[in-house]
């Protein structure tokens, strides 16, 4: 129990992991690789199963706009350097620009879909979600265990 509440747990008011967000990153972290990775190598041969509810349409656009946000989360804060030529700053850089990427590929469909916008993207290549998916992936799951 004093993983979870207290002065050094993870949604204690200390947050010593870091609070929620953590435990909610490395969770879509998960997610996202396992969108990407799984069916990527089931693509190339290399497996022979795939995850049998591939999330399609405006449901995959929905996962994209939460990871975005998520991942924007995760770089806005993090304690890295805002400046520089470091790791830290890399990775934040990272982290915000595939975030906003993520972020417009899942809200342009969205409200395109509800008739607030008149234009969409074009359909993507599956090796290219698979290959972003698991890109949000990995930086989520950096963010999630920075502090562990």
């Amino acid at each position: 129990m004093k993983l979870l509440i207290g002065k050094k747990a993870l949604f204690g008011p200390g947050g010593g992991m870091g609070g929620p967000r953590q435990p909610i990153s490395l969770l879509l972290g998960l997610i996202f690789l396992a969108f990407g990775v799984i069916p990527m190598l089931n693509s190339f041969g290399v497996i022979g199963f795939t995850i049998p509810i591939v999330p399609t349409g405006i449901l995959l656009w929905a996962i994209a706009l939460v990871g975005g946000v998520v991942l924007l989360w995760d770089a806005l804060s993090e304690k890295m350097a805002v400046a520089g030529i470091g790791i830290e700053s890399q990775m934040r850089m990272a982290n915000i620009i595939v975030a906003l990427v993520l972020l417009a590929i899942g809200i342009i469909p969205i409200l395109n879909n509800f008739g607030v916008i008149g234009f969409n993207l074009p359909e993507f290549a599956d090796i290219i979600r698979h290959s972003l998916f698991i890109i949000v992936g990995v930086l989520l799951l950096y963010g999630g265990t920075k502090s562990m």
